[in-house]
């Protein structure tokens, strides 16, 4: 899917991939921490952040070290 996104956008990565609205047992799941941390590392993307709906949401999510943008 990110490959689709960077062709469409005639890019080799992406400054800042940010999730919307993911419900909290999916955050605390952590797999989409671990997919997105594999596309920062084979250089897909430079930065990931998340925007959530409640300030639980965001209070968890600023726990993970590579979350680098919070939108509420």
């Amino acid at each position: 899917m990110i490959n689709l996104i960077l062709k469409r956008l005639q890019r080799e990565r992406i400054d800042l991939y940010q999730i919307h609205c993911l419900p909290l047992h999916i955050l605390k799941d952590g797999s989409v921490f671990e997919v997105l941390d594999k596309l920062q590392e084979e250089g897909k993307i430079c930065y990931y952040g998340v925007s959530v709906e409640t300030v639980e949401e965001g209070l968890f999510c600023l726990t993970d070290p590579n979350v680098k943008a919070l939108q509420r």
